[in-house]
């Protein structure tokens, strides 16, 4: 992967303007949050971000209140 702060976008066009590394700027499975950890507590009043937390760990459906 590389950040878009090393590209550049002509037309239809993006270059890369630095190596891409295999495995460079890419999380491992597992590596933040562990099977069986608590992501977000009961009661919780979601927030934008936590809508991001769950759809990174593969949650597309909740039971809310």
């Amino acid at each position: 992967m590389l950040p878009v702060e090393k590209t550049q976008v002509e037309g239809e066009r993006v270059f890369a303007l630095d190596e891409v590394t295999p495995g460079k700027h890419v999380g491992a499975i597992g590596e933040d949050i562990t099977r069986g950890t608590t992501v977000l507590p009961p009661g919780r009043l979601l927030r934008p971000q936590d809508l991001g937390v769950l759809s990174s760990i593969g949650v597309s459906e909740l039971a809310v209140v």
